[in-house]
């Protein structure tokens, strides 16, 4: 069985979600040539959220960081984290075809 490549770990900080942002560590271990293209997604995705994203690269270029605070739509860790597994498992599986 494959392991997965693509993986975005959701954080929230503070903790308080009312004055919290979040912070998406968007990865791809095994195809770094689709990492750019997967990061766009998912700050495509995050739009749903917020009405601004910011985007940095990790200096070893392996790691996008995507923070945004959430000030359009109400939505808790879990339920991110969720829609983002979702997002990391189509990415996936369209990058294994």
């Amino acid at each position: 069985m494959n392991t997965p490549s693509a993986h975005i770990r959701v954080g929230i900080y503070p903790l308080d979600p009312r004055l919290a942002f979040f912070r998406l560590e968007v990865t791809d271990s095994q195809r770094v040539d689709l990492l750019a293209l997967f990061a766009e997604q998912v700050e495509q995705a995050a739009s749903a959220y917020t009405s601004q994203t910011k985007v940095t690269l990790t200096s070893d270029g392996g790691t996008f960081i995507i923070a945004f605070l959430n000030d359009k739509a109400p939505v808790t860790k879990e339920e991110l984290q969720r829609h983002m597994d979702t997002l990391a498992d189509e990415h996936n599986s369209s990058a294994s075809r």
